[in-house]
Parts: C-alpha cells; structure tokens; sequence
C-alpha cells in the first residue's frame, strides 16, 4: 500500500518530469551533437543533410511541413496534407517566440520598439533568409508548375515554408524548441537590436539624410471627453503625407505614426 508521503513524491516526480521548457536534450534527440551556436547547426545540416535533420526535428509532420498546396492538387487529389495549416499555426508561434525572446533580450524596451524590431525579425525577407540558412528550399515538395517558375527559391514560398517548420516543430516539441532554433537563428540579428533606435529618431535621422529635411507631424484630430481623450497624429516625410497614429498623449500618437511610417517606407535598422 502506497503511503501518502511516497504518493505525493511519485505526483513530484511526474510534475518535474514534464516542464515544458527544458527541451535542450530532446528537440535533437538521436544526435551526439547538440546545436548551441548557429555555426554548429549549419555544420549538422551540412554532415547530415536538411531532410534528415527537419525529420528529426518535425517528426511525423515533416511531410506536412514541407509540402506545397501544389504537389498536393497534382499528385494525391486531396489525400495528403499540404502545409497551409502548419503554416497558420507557425505564423502565431512565430510571434510568441520572438517576443518571447525580445523581452528577455531587451527588458528596457517599452512595447512600441519591441514591436517595431519583432517586425524586423518576421518580415519575409528575413523568414526567408532563416528558411536558406537551414536549406529548407531543398525539402520542399513543389508541384511542376512551382518548380519551374523558381518557387523553391521564391522568397514568399520560403518565409511561408519556415512559418510551416515552426508549426511542426511547435506541435511535436513544444515551444521551447520553437525558441531555441529562433534563438540560433536570430543571434546575429540581435545583436544588430542592441543598437535599436527608438521610431521617432530612427524616421527623423533617415528622412534628414535621404531629404536634408525633417519628418512633419500635424495635429489631425482631438477624440473623445476631455478626461479621456484620443489625439491623432498625422506624420509627413518630404511634404508627403505617410501614415497616422493614434494615442491617450499626442507624443504616443506621433511615436505610432513614425513607426507606421517606417514599416511603410521600409526605413532600414541601423
């Protein structure tokens, strides 16, 4: 008869067992050598093969994964899965990760800049870059007419495939691995993010070399009871109006203005 005492060791022991963060020794699991810097995982790819690799990595949805809508329509009428769904989960996953790794990398941020440099990390231009850095365009299944208009090296195609690998990777691993290979993945990026400069200075500087002259901001409107009120701010850049923002202080409104205007006008990081 179990005892009370060896019971609730037995309840510690399963709890202890299940954290849901410590998957540094699973997400590889059957590999002596564990990626801890991007530089180690690219030589893995390299000695092993990316198929190899993302099958360990996705498990059983690395065939969902890595096939396009495309191949499906031409070859299994409908009986095998494209990626579309993974890609929809990947998509979520992907920001969570990210700002999960913005907020323990930068915990002085406030809410608009991490924003503005999680959108530098979500981009597709940048998806895609983390797409060729594990040689996903290799795995994909594509059908004819993908493959000969250059869809393995297409970057929406990528960005999407790697939105797709996450939704795997999330759904056999967990979050944690999902962190961990963005963290591989984003080191040398962010460390660029170490030297973010807030919206409104970042548009002003960009603006004043590019037009030797400043960004604009114009009083559009003033919203609501004056105890609660809504003001909203209009940015311009070079006599042009770009985007508007709206804020409970005219410096909030003109700060999202500026940071519309540079997803708008593609204002690189430093």
């Amino acid at each position: 008869m179990k005892t009370n005492k060896n019971k609730a060791a037995i309840k510690s022991k399963t709890v202890k067992e299940r954290k849901p963060h410590q998957c540094s020794d699973l997400w590889l699991k059957g590999y002596e050598l564990q990626p801890k810097t991007l530089e180690t995982l690219l030589a893995m790819m390299g000695d092993n093969g990316a198929a190899v690799v993302l099958k360990t990595w996705l498990g059983p949805y690395y065939s969902e994964a890595t096939t396009h809508s495309s191949w499906v329509k031409e070859n299994s009428k409908g009986h095998h899965k494209n990626n579309e769904i993974l890609e929809f989960v990947g998509d979520s996953v992907l920001a969570l990760a990210i700002s999960e790794i913005l907020i323990e990398r930068f915990p002085q941020k406030n809410e608009g800049d991490l924003s503005l440099m999680r959108h530098q990390l979500v981009n597709n231009q940048q998806l895609a870059h983390f797409a060729n850095q594990i040689d996903l365009g290799t795995c994909l299944k594509l059908g004819k007419g993908e493959e000969q208009s250059g869809g393995r090296t297409r970057e929406r195609m990528l960005a999407n495939a790697f939105e797709s690998i996450l939704g795997g990777l999330y759904r056999h691993r967990g979050i944690g691995s999902c962190i961990e290979l963005l963290q591989l993945l984003c080191e040398h990026h962010l460390h660029r993010l170490a030297t973010y400069v807030p919206a409104k200075q970042r548009l002003h500087e960009w603006a004043q070399k590019k037009y030797r002259k400043p960004p604009e901001y114009i009083d559009v409107s003033v919203q609501g009871p004056q105890h609660n009120q809504l003001f909203v701010q209009e940015v311009k850049v070079n006599g042009k109006a770009i985007a508007q923002g709206t804020g409970t202080t005219k410096k909030e409104a003109s700060q999202k203005a500026a940071m519309t205007a540079i997803k708008l006008l593609k204002v690189p990081l430093k």
